[in-house]
């Protein structure tokens, strides 16, 4: 599905034809991947598979489009005043006192998300910094925003995303056509809302031409650098941790990010080599040519190595500390996760298993996800640490993980801690990053049972957790995330 959406994309030779859809194409690939995983199980039926969704209902022709309950396809972007005093607040932290007014008024470069990279690339940069949230930037949007004359070029859009994500049943047919039914159905209304709002875009008089951003992926900041781009102005995305350049799917980076920028930053010039090495740059349109470079590494992880000192473990037991992933609800990502309901049954299995063991174990679960906010179900079985990652590292003496797509598992890398991967078997690294981890990491292959749950030999964990006792040398990710 990615591939085929990058091609699509890639190959668009309509320019407005081609911002619908690398406006639109974020949001409709990350509906239909659900969509899709739900289909194939449903198509399967190997196992008996319900969902309290009513879309699988739907799937199963028990429902139809129009008894569907309305999904929210983009999120609501909270209106932001362009208040002056905030403005000079954050003007004021980016710049030394005497660029304050110029920062203000007639900027180099004009901020409108932020994160570390991004302040550490700025410590060595001379110039003059204006602040204009991008949601500020984006309220402008409905001033403009008008109904659209036609709906022609957006539907069209939409039949175009939806050939490129849908996908055939092999046992029941009639799955794959609702499929594709109500994943045209949602890129419809997606790509008819990029088509108005690229046209508002286009009315707003005054949009800053140098621009400093985050990440590409949400969509104000889509919308905006969409409309910078075609203006000629420049944006310079800096890279927001973990992965990129080191996965096995730099088509996301392309599709995320790149897409809507005129250069990347990442943490260092090795991290930047072995991004273009996966060959981003061929899968983005003739019309957009980004510069990828690196700095000097990031403050944050610098500050992450600073504090790993390791505190005196009084007690002959391991300080372990398993750092679970999220439950994503009715979403997918890449590569596919394991089902919510599978997952937490491992969860709660592996945590069974370690507190058999004679360690002193720590859980922490990635705090997103659908139990944001909530009490998690783990806690019915042990305690669960608030803390964050970074403030657990001194008191530990072997990570446990088994997701690798996030920042805190190359933070954990970075650090000179035993980590222990359990490895699902999904296609999580480049071929550099798979001997860079398998270096530095324990990995074990986890197995599954007859019905789909994940598997581990405990005998095979408590060696690895037992022999945690040499510091592991972290030399070589740390060059390709601190420049060092």
């Amino acid at each position: 599905m990615l591939k085929k959406l990058i091609d699509l994309i890639r190959n668009m030779e309509d320019p407005e034809l081609g911002d619908i859809l690398m406006l639109a194409g974020v949001r409709s690939f990350s509906d239909s991947l659900q969509l899709v995983d739900m289909a194939l199980a449903l198509d399967a039926k190997t196992t008996t598979f319900e969902s309290s969704y009513p879309e699988h209902d739907y799937l199963l022709g028990r429902t139809t489009l129009d008894e569907l309950p309305q999904r929210t396809l983009i999120p609501a972007v909270p209106r932001v005043p362009k208040i002056f005093l905030r403005r000079l607040k954050r003007t004021a932290i980016w710049n030394s006192y005497h660029k304050i007014v110029k920062g203000m008024f007639l900027p180099d470069v004009t901020i409108i998300s932020e994160n570390s990279l991004m302040k550490s690339h700025a410590a060595y940069n001379r110039q003059v910094f204006g602040v204009h949230h991008v949601e500020a930037l984006y309220s402008d949007i409905s001033e403009y925003r008008r109904p659209l004359t036609s709906t022609d070029l957006a539907d069209t859009a939409a039949e175009l995303l939806t050939g490129e994500l849908s996908v055939s049943t092999t046992n029941d047919p009639a799955i794959g056509a609702r499929l594709r039914q109500l994943i045209f159905s949602t890129a419809r209304k997606i790509c008819r809302r990029a088509c108005s709002e690229i046209e508002a875009s286009r009315q707003i008089p005054k949009l800053p031409d140098n621009i400093w951003a985050g990440s590409g992926s949400r969509w104000p900041q889509r919308v905006i650098s969409l409309e910078v781009i075609r203006r000629g102005g420049k944006i310079r995305r800096f890279d927001h941790g973990g992965p990129t350049g080191l996965n096995a799917y730099p088509a996301m980076a392309a599709l995320n990010d790149l897409m809507v920028a005129t250069t990347f930053t990442m943490a260092s010039p090795a991290l930047a080599e072995q991004l273009k090495s996966q060959n981003v740059q061929g899968m983005l349109p003739a019309r957009r040519r980004v510069e990828i470079d690196g700095t000097n590494g990031d403050s944050e992880h610098k500050q992450l190595v600073r504090n790993t000192v390791r505190r005196r473990n009084t007690s002959h037991k391991p300080r372990v500390l398993y750092v679970s992933g999220l439950c994503r609800g009715f979403r997918q990502i890449i590569p596919a996760q394991l089902l919510d309901t599978l997952y937490l049954d491992w969860n709660i299995r592996l945590i069974k298993a370690l507190r058999t063991m004679d360690i002193e174990l720590v859980c922490r679960p990635h705090p997103e996800g659908i139990f944001q906010g909530k009490e998690h179900p783990l806690a019915k079985i042990t305690p669960l640490s608030d803390r964050n990652f970074e403030e657990l590292i001194p008191e530990i003496d072997v990570f446990i993980m088994d997701q690798a797509r996030s920042t805190t598992f190359f933070n954990g890398m970075m650090t000179d801690r035993k980590l222990i991967f359990l490895d699902f078997g999904a296609p999580y690294f480049s071929p550099f990053a798979l001997s860079l981890v398998g270096q530095r990491c324990h990995i074990i292959k986890t197995g599954f049972d007859d019905r789909n749950r994940p598997t581990i030999d405990e005998k095979e964990l408590e060696e690895a957790i037992f022999s945690y006792s040499s510091p592991v040398d972290p030399t070589e990710i740390r060059k390709l995330f601190l420049a060092a």
